[in-house]
């Protein structure tokens, strides 16, 4: 059975990197809710280099729809 080490080249999609441990940062945003509330359409967002919204920690999980429902989509300027 083959094992793959912490040192091993990944393939994700069109992007090979040259060892897992340079998946770390990318592991990060699954423990970090800002970006993901913040940004309803997060991976389009980075896939084309669109800034992100500001998240308002405060807001999380309290209970009203402030700061979860209403972050904007990114737009294009025309």
């Amino acid at each position: 059975m083959n094992h793959p080490t912490l040192l091993s080249t990944i393939q994700i999609g069109p992007h090979k990197l040259a060892h897992r441990v340079v998946m770390a940062p990318l592991t990060r945003m699954r423990s970090e809710p800002g970006d993901f509330i913040a940004n309803p359409n997060l991976p389009e967002r980075i896939r084309l280099g669109w800034p992100l919204n500001a998240y308002d920690r405060d807001t999380f999980y309290g209970g009203t729809e402030v700061g979860f429902t209403d972050y904007p989509f990114y737009q294009e300027s025309a």
